[in-house]
């Protein structure tokens, strides 16, 4: 009894598992149209990513002088990092101006 309980345990994990896939293949496609209408989308998405693997991978490897937070000290990188959130900051503004987010509300769910 015990392992027809496992296997059924199992069986519904599968099947929840494969519904979850099932959903998030319908999202990847809806945003596949989407880009593919509105290629800004995409640039902006890769450029966010690249700023998320930027500041992780620079958190964790630069050095504790980096992060010297003494009045008066500067960093080239952390000012490189704030210009370049900036940018996808200016990015964002002109894209929302353009109502992508009102004309395609299933990119957003």
């Amino acid at each position: 009894m015990a392992r027809e309980a496992e296997a059924e345990r199992e069986r519904r994990a599968k099947i929840v598992a494969a519904q979850g896939e099932y959903q998030a293949a319908v999202k990847l496609g809806e945003a596949a149209d989407i880009i593919a209408q509105h290629p800004v989308a995409l640039q902006l998405r890769t450029l966010q990513t690249m700023a998320e693997i930027a500041t992780e991978k620079l958190d964790h490897h630069l050095p504790d002088s980096v992060h010297d937070n003494r009045p008066g000290s500067t960093c080239p990188v952390e000012e490189r990092l704030s210009e370049f959130d900036a940018e996808i900051a200016e990015d964002r503004r002109e894209l929302s101006a353009t109502d992508f987010r009102a004309d395609h509300p299933a990119f957003f769910r």
